[in-house]
């Protein structure tokens, strides 16, 4: 017995997932472990980061109001990216920037089976998680969510369905044209800062976190008294028209990020016998 991190009720814990065990077993879906890089090492993996968050009704809510849908839009081992081809077969609101030729929004206001509640429900549960618990405790790779405090109590009165979507921050969704990683392979990355696209001489706090799941990145930006670097909030998918980006501009970023990072990682283990 324990008190649930979310609802606060005394109840059965159970152990929970960061990111949904369902990815996982995508991953593993080629009969192999996924291979996890950082800046250390390249090596097969097998764990998954979870802990003892939530009880039985929030593991429920959690499944049933996002999760579930989510997991199922997303690509899969098979190729099958229900998400992406229903926006391939829309006719789009309009192009990101004049900048960027393949880069378009779509209004999921005007897409009956684009179910924008549940994509906001499942990445605010995710940002919430990141912030309630120190996941570095079961994983050092990992980092705890930096929210300030007002802000993890409106994600946590949202999640319960007694407030809307926090104000102060901006959830954007990029569908990717191109989900794999270098050599065809599914990927994920737990939530981490959005840092600034240039570097510069003064250290600027992160804009927010994003994480990415088979195809699609999650990025939410914190209003910092500014618009993040963001046009307004018009461009948040919790809001009217619901915006969805289809792009390959963050995931050509993530997959540069693992071909940068496996060419310096000494491969581990198994990999270490290939």
């Amino acid at each position: 017995m324990g008190t649930c991190a979310l609802c606060g009720s005394t109840a059965i814990i159970r152990s929970s997932h960061y990111l949904p065990a369902a990815f996982f077993r995508r991953l593993h879906s080629n009969g192999r472990p996924p291979v996890f890089v950082d800046a250390r090492s390249k090596r097969e993996h097998c764990k998954q980061a979870q802990a003892h968050l939530l009880c039985d009704k929030c593991e429920h809510r959690f499944k049933t109001q996002g999760e579930d849908w989510v997991v199922d839009c997303t690509c899969k081992a098979t190729g099958g990216f229900a998400l992406r081809d229903l926006l391939l077969r829309s006719r789009p609101a309009g192009a990101m920037s004049p900048d960027v030729a393949t880069a378009f929004w779509y209004h999921g206001l005007t897409l009956a089976k684009v179910r924008h509640r549940e994509i906001t429900y499942f990445a605010a549960s995710v940002f919430w998680r990141g912030c309630a618990y120190d996941w570095s405790l079961v994983d050092s790779g990992l980092t705890r969510l930096q929210l300030a405090p007002a802000l993890v109590v409106e994600f946590r009165e949202f999640l319960l369905g007694r407030s809307a979507f926090p104000s102060s921050a901006i959830l954007q969704v990029e569908v990717a044209f191109d989900p794999l990683l270098a050599g065809g392979r599914l990927g994920m990355i737990f939530p981490e800062e959005i840092l600034p696209r240039k570097a510069t001489a003064i250290k600027e706090p992160p804009r927010g976190y994003f994480f990415f799941v088979c195809g699609v990145t999650f990025s939410l930006y914190l209003d910092f008294g500014i618009p993040a670097g963001l046009k307004g909030k018009a461009t948040s998918i919790a809001e009217p028209p619901y915006p969805l980006l289809l792009t390959n501009v963050r995931m050509s970023e993530v997959r540069a990020g693992q071909e940068s990072l496996e060419s310096t990682a000494a491969p581990k283990g198994r990999l270490a016998r290939f």
